[in-house]
């Protein structure tokens, strides 16, 4: 793999990893294949690109929160009861009591969030579900989540993933119970993943969190392959805003005043977080449970990879892994968000090179599917992109390899030798 601008390199540290959503069985896979992968991918440096973006102030909610759903419609999900209890956890937000933060500000807000929650899912399941359709949104305080094999470091205060209904009702009670007792409930053991890990919250007392916030739902959306967009949220003792990233842009809503009597922006907000879990490419990509950001990708083969680079959105959001198809052969696979404007498939380019011969050192690519289409972005100069996946039979040679400027013209000679003068040649050029 080859890039035009160096990554920026970080620290190999990746941590264990044996959180399993609640209610789900972890996914099968031989631990040898694991362990496969896993050295495979030992080899290489993890890295992100931070590609800096402009981050666009949308005055029109419905537009950073873009879901189907009308006002009248959120004001018709929430009874009085839920109404008043919602009223009663936005007086603890404003009005914040001396002493443990963690239950004087953390869990009111993770209250609020899950009750509306709770009241989101009977809303858009009004019959029996299977497992695992509900989502929760976790406190998580000062805590790194597991499977960042970026280390990327990010700790939102609080977190969502899926659960059961039966998960996001018990844990709703322990938020009350916490408040009762002054003590915070203890969540280490359900905390997501990085692959797992659906939707970032900040809280603050006083300062504004819209950067760090879009910089975690940035990171959370580089994390997630199988995600179209990512919602977040951030919230002060002022008031709240929102913000969605995607391939196409990263817009963030302007600051709502704390209401107790209008949910409906903090109620599309979580309803916007169940649609980014729906819409998810389910069919291409599995994250392995209890793994250390393992994936089966199901293309034209099965293949079992983990990640060690990718780009943050908005923009291409490539995603890079490595790993072996059921054969043992082994794969890579680079998933980017590309331009519906560019002609040409990075596949095309790959059979174009090698149409006289293999050149070698340069890698082939196998397959390339295109798995979606993002939604075009409205604005002055509107953006669609089409995210594509190219399946690669060899890896190749990085370019940042290369020990200098002289190593690096030793490489582009060879290829240009190999293609221009001798395409059937197999063996490397002398560089005497």
């Amino acid at each position: 793999m080859a890039s035009g601008t160096p990554p920026q390199q970080i620290r190999h540290s990746i941590p264990t990893n044996q959180t399993q959503r609640e209610g789900a069985k972890p996914t099968p896979i031989k631990t040898s294949t694991r362990k496969a992968v896993q050295n495979l991918t030992a080899a290489h440096t993890y890295s992100t690109v931070d590609e800096e973006s402009e981050l666009i102030e949308e005055p029109v909610l419905e537009k950073v929160l873009n879901i189907d759903i009308t006002g009248d419609q959120l004001s018709a999900i929430l009874g009085e009861e839920v109404k008043k209890g919602l009223a009663e956890q936005v007086d603890k937000i404003t009005k914040p009591a001396q002493g443990k933060r963690e239950v004087h500000v953390y869990c009111p807000s993770a209250i609020l969030l899950n009750t509306l929650s709770l009241a989101a899912y009977n809303h858009l399941h009004p019959e029996p579900t299977p497992d695992d359709t509900a989502i929760v949104f976790l406190l998580n305080p000062d805590c790194q989540l597991p499977g960042d094999v970026f280390d990327t470091q990010i700790k939102p205060d609080i977190v969502a993933k899926k659960c059961t209904l039966a998960f996001l009702e018990e844990y709703l009670q322990q938020l009350h119970q916490s408040v009762n007792d002054q003590v915070p409930p203890n969540i280490h053991s359900h905390r997501p993943s990085h692959g797992e890990h659906t939707s970032p919250v900040e809280l603050k007392k006083i300062t504004s969190a819209q950067n760090q916030q879009a910089h975690y739902c940035r990171m959370t959306k580089a994390a997630r392959v199988d995600m179209v967009r990512v919602f977040g949220a951030c919230a002060k003792v002022q008031g709240y805003q929102f913000t969605r990233v995607d391939a196409c842009g990263a817009v963030v809503s302007p600051t709502y005043g704390w209401s107790k009597t209008d949910f409906n922006p903090l109620l599309r907000y979580v309803i916007a977080v169940y649609k980014s879990e729906s819409e998810r490419d389910k069919d291409c990509f599995t994250y392995v449970q209890g793994t250390e950001q393992i994936w089966t990708i199901k293309l034209g083969e099965v293949l079992t990879v983990r990640p060690f680079y990718a780009t943050y959105p908005p923009g291409r959001a490539t995603w890079v892994a490595a790993g072996f198809n059921e054969e043992g052969e082994r794969r890579l696979v680079k998933v980017s968000n590309i331009d519906v404007n560019v002609r040409s498939s990075e596949q095309d380019l790959y059979e174009k090179a090698h149409s006289k011969g293999w050149i070698p050192g340069l890698a082939r690519a196998v397959e390339t599917k295109v798995i979606s289409s993002t939604p075009v972005t409205e604005g002055e100069v509107p953006i669609a992109r089409r995210k594509t996946a190219v399946v690669l039979g060899s890896t190749g040679e990085p370019l940042n390899n290369c020990g200098s400027v002289f190593e690096f013209l030793k490489v582009m000679y060879d290829a240009l030798q190999s293609t221009l003068h001798n395409p059937l040649v197999r063996v490397a050029i002398p560089h005497d």
